[in-house]
């Protein structure tokens, strides 16, 4: 989706329960995940959380990663609601009708 500027504000969710569980990741946690970190030298000195990986870029059916189902409740609400914007809009319509939902996450 174009818009202009870095950002497109879509509205506000409640992050309490996500800070929450980050919160309670240990370091070992924090470094688990280190994909970016060894592929991207812009990423050295960085931590992730993985959730998902394309490591080949296919864009489709990508890796759910095990973090995916701890922070599921916690994350869910917020894709539901940015999925509901973009799908709304004109050339999301275009792309259910092309390519069906994009998220099949479980509920």
């Amino acid at each position: 989706m174009n818009f202009a500027g870095n950002f497109l504000h879509m509205g506000s969710v409640h992050i309490g329960s996500l800070r929450r569980q980050v919160d309670e990741l240990t370091d070992q946690q924090w470094a688990a995940y280190d994909v970016r970190q060894k592929r991207y030298e812009v990423h050295r000195n960085t931590q992730a959380i993985g959730l998902v990986l394309d490591p080949d870029f296919r864009h489709t059916h990508p890796t759910r990663l095990p973090m995916l189902d701890r922070f599921h409740d916690a994350i869910y609400p917020a894709l539901q609601f940015v999925a509901g914007r973009l799908e709304s809009t004109g050339k999301g319509k275009a792309l259910v009708q092309e390519f069906g939902i994009g998220c099949t996450c479980p509920s």
